[in-house]
């Protein structure tokens, strides 16, 4: 999961930035920071977005080619539109399934 989801969110600053958005990562390497420090490094830089990515995995029980897709969960209201243009450009150009918003 470290790698994939570092690689995502390389991904994701550079099309922000390509939008003119600030965009901070709270590591650019593999090491890990305890979500206390995460917290704390947002909240210093006056975020007004925290973006958390996390690859999920299925139990061994169950058939991965029956679930499949993205999914993106939000704290505050006016977080909803960011959440629905995020979920609509990953699928778009992924070409995956919209799991929940």
């Amino acid at each position: 999961e470290k790698d994939i989801v570092l690689n995502i969110a390389k991904y994701l600053k550079k099309e922000l930035e390509d939008e003119n958005i600030n965009v901070y990562l709270t590591r650019d390497d593999d090491y890990y920071i305890t979500l206390e420090d995460r917290v704390k490094f947002a909240s210093e830089k006056e975020a007004d977005y925290f973006i958390s990515i996390h690859a999920n995995a299925l139990p061994d029980s169950e058939n991965p080619n029956l679930y499949s897709g993205e999914s993106i969960y939000y704290y505050h209201d006016f977080s909803k539109p960011f959440a629905e243009s995020m979920i609509k450009t990953m699928t778009d150009k992924l070409n995956i399934n919209s799991v929940s918003i």
